[in-house]
């Protein structure tokens, strides 16, 4: 009965089921991440228990019984990049602790004159550096909190356009029993990149892009310590609703298959282990996530070593 009980939880955002995606400041922030992640559609608030911890629910790190080291590529298309490095761990007896880097940029943004003609290539970059803590007030229950410093820039040829600013994230995670875990995110809270072209530009002006803060809301399932099944809701401030499902299978540490949703997006992927050597094992993950309009297929691929 328990059983059923958590898969109707599970299930039940599927009634809210929304599409909708806008263009807001910081995108890099709402990609997703990882290739885990990515494959189970992005439903991992109520997952947390890996090196992503710190991005999806900070809340998750003090859960951790080892320690992560991961970093992520994506091969995208657009000359665009996508890259994160992090490394995590619990503190005993009750804390936990995580420090990342998260990257993204364009190259070769192909400038033009008002004849059309072609001038210089331009280029930006985004950056978040985070540092996560979150500690257990009780044995079921933790708490997290991730500050981040986030920075943009524009090289404009002779001239570099910079923004910089401060987001939060707080995490809350309950583990009711063991193979149950409930989770909810506030992603990117007090955000705003704020832009001044006064001494760049003769009318130039003083304006702030706000990113938009959002509010996820997830539980996750392990049937017989193979099958792992996860969903979110995403509440956000400027969008439409968004709903997360994936779900995972393990064959004894050996390797996982994986497949998501996400809104009306659909990812898999798969994971292999490595033992290395004693206390020391690794993931490979991949996710795939097929074309969106105009932009290619995305390839993912994540390695953590956990030891």
């Amino acid at each position: 009965m328990i059983k059923i009980f958590s898969l109707f939880l599970l299930l039940l955002p599927a009634t809210l089921f929304a599409q909708g995606d806008g263009g807001f400041a910081a995108p890099f922030l709402r990609m997703g991440l990882g290739a885990r992640g990515i494959s189970m559609g992005g439903a991992h608030t109520a997952v947390a228990d890996d090196g992503f911890a710190a991005y999806y629910n900070p809340a998750g790190l003090p859960f951790l019984t080892k320690r992560h080291f991961v970093t992520t590529y994506s091969f995208l298309t657009l000359h665009r990049q996508f890259h994160f490095i992090s490394y995590s761990q619990n503190l005993k007896p009750t804390a936990g602790l995580s420090i990342y880097w998260l990257g993204a940029g364009t190259d070769n943004i192909d400038g033009r004159d008002l004849s059309g003609n072609h001038t210089f290539d331009y280029s930006e970059n985004m950056n978040a550096f985070g540092i996560s803590f979150s500690n257990k007030f009780h044995e079921k229950l933790a708490l997290g909190l991730t500050m981040k410093i986030l920075t943009q820039s524009l090289d404009l040829v002779d001239e570099k356009l910079n923004a910089n600013d401060l987001a939060f994230d707080f995490g809350i995670m309950v583990i009711p029993f063991d193979a149950l875990r409930l989770g909810v995110t506030l992603k990117d809270y007090n955000g705003g990149l704020t832009w001044d072209t006064q001494k760049i530009f003769e009318f130039g002006t003083k304006s702030t892009d706000e990113i938009p803060y959002s509010v996820h809301i997830g539980g996750s399932y392990l049937l017989d310590n193979r099958l792992l099944i996860a969903s979110s809701l995403e509440f956000n401030q400027r969008q439409e609703e968004r709903f997360r499902f994936g779900v995972e299978y393990q064959r004894n540490e050996l390797y996982s298959l994986r497949f998501g949703i996400d809104d009306a997006s659909v990812s898999f992927g798969g994971g292999l282990y490595y033992f290395v050597s004693e206390g020391i094992y690794t993931n490979i993950d991949y996710a795939f996530q097929p074309e969106f309009v105009g932009e290619g297929g995305t390839h993912l691929f994540s390695w953590e070593f956990i030891f």
